[in-house]
């Protein structure tokens, strides 16, 4: 229902350390780091993992659909695509995998890769910001899974209603198919947890704590010696920060649109008395609350069907928005995987804010898939599978 607009969320940020900016926290990581996240494929499936050492020891998680001693094939993020052996699995055979639920494969060949170095979760707390990188199966592309780009995403641990094991990490990140394993990073780029499921609607991902890991280590990884693990330093960055450091100028330029009296969602100034707004959740009696709060009469000047956008025009006092500073626009091609970005709202409400997740792209046209299984009975189908995110 919202139809804010997308747009940097950076362009001033006082007293902040250079190397904690947050225009370009996450872009950094994302591209120091995406090149230690790998794609595993198996006939049953494919997920994510983490090179954790030079020679090519990929940490990922336990219920990769594949034995301890069978090859699975490694993509790269450079496009190379190597051969595999899962080395071990944690729990061991019989034993619950809550908890715990990380494997290691070992890459043949290949020389030396980019590796991430082990991080400590203990201590991150809901303002820490999280990055998590990964190669989903999204289906969208045809048969080549291979050519989908690794994703990335911002969230941060979220607080669970009911008791969780010491091991569990919960998070505000959304996954699906082919994230099982993923990587989870802080904000310097330590790997702090394994992604092993999400809810039903694909929010808030579970991650395997990295302690699970170090503690298994023995079990997993016999007499070969611990990758180094980072410091437990917590970044002096805070989620909230990101959210609320929107500059204030872009801010002012974001009007609330109402209908009959009902606020109904957000659009943004561009100019000459002119509003770009979502097109379908405008109604009759069309209303504009303006930085500072001022209430003009407005109207739909032109609409864009196949996009779903519109232009509302104020009907008698255009002037009204000659003092705002019209947003600038910017080519999505140019944002990279990584770069923040933020859905711009007017003083009153909190801005939502996010990061560019993939390189922008053209999406095929294809029927939805919805992930259920039926069969047929009298009278009509019943369903049968309700498939959960991993």
């Amino acid at each position: 229902m919202l139809a804010g607009c997308l747009l940097w969320a950076g362009l001033i940020f006082a007293k902040v350390a250079p190397a904690e900016q947050p225009r370009s926290l996450v872009q950094a990581v994302a591209k120091r780091m995406t090149p230690t996240v790998v794609k595993l494929e198996t006939p049953d499936g494919i997920l994510s993992g983490t090179i954790i050492t030079e020679d090519g020891l990929v940490l990922t998680c336990a219920h990769i659909p594949a034995e301890v001693g069978t090859k699975v094939t490694v993509g790269l993020s450079d496009g190379r695509r190597l051969t595999g052996l899962v080395k071990s699995k944690l729990p061991k055979p019989g034993e619950s995998r809550r908890g715990k639920d990380v494997a290691l494969v070992q890459i043949r060949g290949g020389g030396k890769f980019a590796f991430a170095r082990l991080g400590q979760s203990r201590g991150l707390g809901v303002e820490d910001p999280l990055i998590a990188i990964g190669f989903p199966d999204t289906m969208l592309y045809g048969e080549d899974r291979w050519k989908d780009p690794a994703y990335v995403r911002l969230g941060h641990p979220v607080v669970q209603p009911y008791p969780t094991l010491p091991t569990e990490l919960f998070t505000s990140i959304y996954a699906t198919g082919g994230d099982s394993g993923g990587a989870l990073f802080d904000a310097r780029g330590d790997l702090v947890g394994v992604c092993v499921r999400g809810d039903l609607s694909g929010s808030n991902a579970q991650y395997i704590r990295m302690e699970a890991a170090v503690a298994g280590w023995r079990t997993l990884a016999g007499d070969r010696k611990l990758p180094a693990i980072g410091p437990r330093v917590r970044s002096a960055l805070r989620y909230r920060q990101l959210a609320l450091n929107v500059a204030p100028e872009i801010r002012s330029a974001v009007v609330e649109i109402r209908s009959r009296e009902q606020w109904i969602g957000f659009g943004t100034v561009v100019g000459d008395g002119l509003i770009l707004a979502k097109a379908s959740e405008l109604g009759p009696d069309l209303r504009v609350v303006l930085d500072g709060g001022a209430v003009a009469l407005a109207d739909v000047a032109a609409t864009d069907p196949v996009r779903d956008l519109a232009l509302v025009r104020l009907t008698y006092a255009p002037e009204l928005t000659k003092p705002v500073k019209p947003v600038r626009w910017k080519p999505t091609a140019a944002l990279a995987p990584g770069a923040m970005v933020a859905v711009a709202t007017p003083g009153d409400f909190t801005p939502l804010i996010g990061v560019s997740c993939f390189p922008a792209r053209p999406v095929p046209p294809i029927a939805g898939i919805i992930p259920i299984g039926v069969k047929s009975v009298d009278g009509g189908v019943e369903i049968t599978e309700i498939w959960q995110s991993y």
